[in-house]
Formats: C-alpha cells, sequence, structure tokens
C-alpha cells in the first residue's frame, strides 16, 4: 500500500507522458505559454516531464500530469505564423488615408512580413493626444516575430518622418487670463 501510494504520482506523470507523446499535443521546438504566464520552447519531452528553455535561457521542468491538466497555449500549432503588431500616433490633423498609405508602404518593405495574409494599417481611436493606428502583419514563424516588429516599428519611423507626418507625445496647452 505504502508502494503504490509512493508510486502513484510517478504513474500519474508516466501516463500522461505517453499520452503527450503519441497524441503530439507538443513536440520539440514549439513556442508554448503556460497558464502560469511563462514563456518558451520545449527542450525536451520525457516520460516523466517535459522541459521548457524560457527567452532568459531557464529551463522550467513540469511533470507531464501537469503539462496534460494545464491550459497551455502553443504558438506553434496549428500553424506556426505569427501575428505582429505596433502601434503608433501622428499629430491631429494628420491625413489619415495618407498616414494609412505611408505606414503601409513600410511594413510591406520588412522582409519578414508575409504578403498573405495581407499586412494592414487600423485607424484606432482619437486619443487625447493622438490619432492612434495599428500595423497588423505576418511572419513565418513565431520565432521572427520579435525582430520583425522592431524592424516595422523602424521603417513606420523613418517612412512617417519622411513624409512630413508628425508623431504625436503628450502635450498640454495652458491658457494665462492676463486679467484681474
Amino acid at each position: 500500500l505504502a508502494i503504490g501510494l509512493a508510486l502513484q504520482d510517478s504513474l500519474k506523470d508516466l501516463i500522461s507522458g505517453v499520452s503527450l507523446i503519441v497524441d503530439r499535443t507538443y513536440k520539440v521546438g514549439d513556442k508554448v505559454k503556460l497558464d502560469s504566464g511563462e514563456v518558451g520552447a520545449i527542450h525536451e519531452i520525457t516520460l516523466r516531464s517535459t522541459r521548457i528553455r524560457t527567452y532568459d535561457n531557464n529551463v522550467i521542468i513540469i511533470p507531464n500530469s501537469k503539462m496534460a491538466s494545464s491550459k497551455i497555449i502553443n504558438y506553434a500549432q496549428p500553424i506556426a505564423n505569427e501575428r505582429g503588431q505596433v502601434p503608433f500616433g501622428v499629430v491631429y490633423g494628420s491625413d489619415i488615408d495618407r498616414t494609412k498609405e505611408v505606414a503601409l508602404a513600410a511594413v510591406k518593405a520588412v522582409p519578414a512580413v508575409l504578403g498573405d495574409p495581407a499586412p494592414a494599417i487600423e485607424f484606432l481611436e482619437l486619443a487625447d493626444y493622438s490619432l492612434t493606428f495599428r500595423a497588423l502583419f505576418w511572419v513565418e514563424t513565431y520565432g521572427e516575430k520579435w525582430d520583425a516588429e522592431r524592424a516595422v516599428v523602424q521603417g513606420i519611423y523613418e517612412a512617417l518622418n519622411k513624409a512630413g507626418i508628425e508623431f504625436a507625445f503628450p502635450t498640454s496647452t495652458i491658457y494665462l487670463n492676463k486679467g484681474n
């Protein structure tokens, strides 16, 4: 009885490990987000545990019974394409259609950005200090997203500057009453 109770967790992990491997729920290299918030790539799947390497190069070891029963986002399935997004704001008075046109051309010029699905620029809101936009685009794999987002930020910045479209930043206007 004592041995059976002692082996209970190990047997649960073993059965869950076999289930994860047979179902191909995850595979080595998949980018996942755990329900606890950590993000990383599956480094190794054994019968007892799954190892996830974080972006800080740490390894999280999770018993397979937890992997089988947790809510986990797998960014690599069903396809590895990942959507990037870059928010930006321009000053009031800017031509909305021209801003979208210039920003879209900048996004399309980034080599990692896919043509299908097509990138888009959305006009989101009339914010306190700006006309707020968002650039949306897709990349081939989740591993390219971060670098592509940085390239899109730089491309939009340079393109809007070149076109004479000003970026917004928080400002305040103070009116002084010179009377009494």
